[in-house]
């Protein structure tokens, strides 16, 4: 009982903060409504899904994490403007559709290539599988008959989606899920290398808490232009200054700010 009213308020108190976020961009919208860059290009409208360490809300009710610094740092050297905000999976898939939003920052998946072009990668990590100390996991056969969290909307592994025999269940945050596989209710969790070691540190956990990782492959987060408002030039735009930034070490320096100790690639 005392951990679902924990739950509870832990959801509560992060959808406060990620509407917090939100009423902030949407204020800064209104104060800039009109705004353009020096070239004349209207701002663009991001949304980075809120998964830690690469989309958060910081004491301020900004846009913070790993896209939101990337942002900054492509606004700095396209001379574009982009207002992000930060939203649970199923809400940013919502923005997108309704057209609130222009780009989305987050994993690709057959949902969203439905409304946007993935048309620039960001920063890849190893997908992994990991559960109590204990546990060993050789290959999908030892998750048979088990339950994996894993944060709602968000596709790690097709092959562990797809496989009947492993139960799915969709969580707000990778922290709710490692907690919730500390009370028992998962038998593993799922997720990228980077945000369930982030979520580790973030919750005291240590590394010793749990088994080896069953490495999946790798998975990789996209910026998505949004088909009803997709500008080909703009796009190219900052497809090369991502690149750009990639290429000078920019993104793996922001990265290496967030990245923990525990489970690191």
């Amino acid at each position: 009982m005392i951990g679902r009213r924990f739950w509870r308020a832990r959801a509560l108190f992060f959808s406060v903060l990620l509407a917090v976020g939100r009423a902030s961009a949407l204020a800064q919208d209104d104060a800039g409504a009109t705004a353009s860059t020096a070239d004349g290009t209207p701002p663009l409208r991001a949304v980075i899904v809120g998964v830690a360490p690469f989309g958060m809300v910081d004491a301020q009710g900004r846009a913070a994490g790993i896209h939101a610094e990337v942002i900054a740092r492509a606004m700095q050297r396209c001379g574009l403007r982009i207002d992000s905000t930060v939203a649970p999976h199923p809400r940013a898939m919502a923005m997108l559709a309704s057209g609130e939003a222009d780009l989305m920052f987050g994993l690709r998946s057959s949902a969203i290539d439905r409304l946007a072009h993935a048309f620039s990668p960001i920063y890849d990590s190893e997908a992994i599988v990991v559960g109590l100390a204990g546990l060993r996991l050789r290959g999908l056969a030892d998750l048979h008959g088990k339950t994996v969290g894993h944060i709602r909307g968000t596709l790690y592994d097709m092959a562990v989606i797809n496989d009947e025999a492993i139960a799915k269940y969709g969580t707000t945050t990778t922290e709710q899920a490692l907690a919730m596989l500390r009370e028992g209710r998962f038998d593993a969790v799922m997720g990228s290398r980077l945000t369930i070691g982030y979520s580790l540190e973030a919750m005291h956990i240590p590394r010793s808490a749990l088994g080896p990782p069953l490495v999946l492959g790798r998975v990789q987060s996209w910026a998505h232009y949004a088909y009803r408002h997709y500008n080909p030039a703009t796009a190219t735009r900052l497809a090369d200054c991502f690149a750009d930034l990639r290429a000078r070490g920019d993104i793996a320096q922001i990265v290496r700010r967030y990245a923990p100790a525990a489970l690191k690639d």
